[in-house]
């Protein structure tokens, strides 16, 4: 396969449409898009737009906007902030086997308001969904145990 050399001073020329596909044909101005459509006359405006917010039928209820999603680990960190130690992750699966020792400890370190032993705790970096769990189950037992410490 051969390149073609460019040619100098000229611009190259347009690629063809591609096959089967015809290029858009633009219209003329005050021309309307559809075929047989009424056509404004010169000079007029388009309808204005109605405003955000406003509804599209007169009388028509206005539903509130449902709550955005935070994540499923929003309303245990709003617990936590309020003193409420956070829910243990399930390590049932075969996965977490070697870390439900570490998650026992870190536990049995919340349960008994330690707030020393788990910040002394040498955690595993979190490069997997287990210890990425262990640091989030320690961070939101701190936050409570915090919050209970200065009520």
């Amino acid at each position: 396969m051969t390149k073609t050399p460019a040619r100098k001073g000229k611009t190259p020329a347009k690629a063809p449409a591609r096959k089967g596909k015809a290029a858009p044909a633009k219209l003329a101005k005050g021309a309307s898009k559809a075929p047989g459509a009424p056509k404004a006359p010169p000079g007029a405006k388009a309808p204005a737009k109605p405003a955000k917010g406003a509804s599209k039928a007169p009388g028509a209820a206005t539903a509130a906007a449902p709550a955005k999603y935070r994540g499923i680990w929003a309303d245990a960190a709003d617990a936590a902030a309020k003193g409420k130690l956070p829910p243990a992750p399930d390590f049932s699966a075969p996965t977490h086997a070697a870390y439900r020792a570490r998650l026992d400890a870190l536990i049995a370190l919340a349960k008994a308001g330690d707030l020393k032993g788990l910040a002394g705790v040498e955690m595993v970096p979190p490069r997997s969904s287990s210890p990425k769990a262990l640091h989030r189950y320690r961070d939101l037992a701190m936050i409570a145990l915090r919050a209970q410490a200065a009520k």
